[in-house]
């Protein structure tokens, strides 16, 4: 659907003791340089690792392969019946960023707020992954990530509304993303949501971090996607801050049943009504440039 689409894949710190699985591929660090590897075997199909894993060595389970930290054959001299001659898939190499991500087709502004707040949480460790299925959208879930006209008491997120108020909320736009710097009820600044078109929502809080990464099911249709959600801590956040921050599990699954009620293909914002609507129509006018084909008919949206 889109060409060249930014992709962010994980934060560096997922790999400190060693290659990391997220949906669809198998990030491995060889000697603190980081590809994309197919995460199926290219043997017989088999599918070696789930989201999420972290594995020292890449090892199909079908039949004992087993390959190296650059993709290729690992001998066994125990067991000659385990040697084979197959390279895992490359799918390129990945940039690390000063805000600590691995990425594709992005450029970050390393003087933004949140890259600098990133840079400075130097203790980040891993700790899972959720994974959400869903029928819907992932364009309309896009749009719903950056809508904040949804955040209030008689919306769809009734109890963020009262943590987040809509007037503590500032919003800037930056090259294929918008932020949303917020604070809480007594004025605190309390950290950040990024957004990276066409599909991942970053929250950023001191000592936390969550990467949700919305991937279609089909590259080339919209409906259909799985939600991944990657959940980082400092060391010195304890369990009471842990089960409070993941709350947010519940906030992008009513996110998520919000769009699959949204049966309509996504069409982009024509109008703005107000302020808030500033990063819905920015994302809109980024999906219109960067479609791969420019057949989008205005008389398709109904605003």
């Amino acid at each position: 659907m889109f060409k060249n689409p930014p992709n962010i894949y994980a934060h560096v710190s997922a790999l400190k003791n060693g290659h990391f699985v997220v949906e669809d591929k198998i990030i491995f660090n060889n000697n603190n340089t980081y590809s994309l590897k197919s995460r199926e075997c290219p043997h017989r199909g088999y599918i070696m690792q789930e989201p999420g894993d972290i594995v020292k060595t890449v090892v199909c389970k079908m039949h004992g392969f087993a390959w190296d930290n650059e993709g290729k054959p690992l001998d066994n001299q125990n067991d000659p019946c385990r040697n084979h001659f197959y390279k895992l898939p490359h799918y390129g190499d990945l940039e690390l960023g000063q805000s600590g991500f691995l990425f594709q087709n992005f450029k970050e502004l390393e003087s933004s707020e949140w890259v600098q707040a990133l840079k400075l949480m130097t203790d980040l460790e891993y700790v899972k992954t959720v994974r959400i299925e869903s029928s819907g959208s992932y364009l309309w879930m896009m749009e719903q990530f950056t809508d904040v006209l949804h955040i209030r008491q008689d919306g769809i997120h009734p109890r963020q509304s009262l943590e987040t108020p809509l007037d503590n909320i500032e919003q800037t736009l930056e090259n294929g993303c918008s932020v949303q710097k917020n604070t809480n009820i007594n004025g605190l600044n309390v950290g950040y949501w990024v957004f990276i078109y066409p599909s991942f929502a970053i929250e950023i809080e001191p000592g936390k971090l969550i990467i949700a990464r919305a991937v279609p099911k089909n590259k080339d249709t919209e409906f259909g996607f799985t939600l991944e959600i990657q959940f980082y801590y400092s060391p010195w956040i304890d369990q009471n801050m842990r089960t409070e921050w993941e709350k947010a599990i519940d906030v992008y699954k009513e996110d998520i049943a919000a769009v699959e009620k949204i049966k309509r293909p996504f069409f982009p914002l024509k109008k703005m009504i107000n302020k808030y609507e500033e990063q819905m129509y920015d994302w809109g006018q980024w999906y219109l440039k960067n479609l791969k084909s420019k057949s989008y008919n205005d008389s398709d949206s109904k605003e």
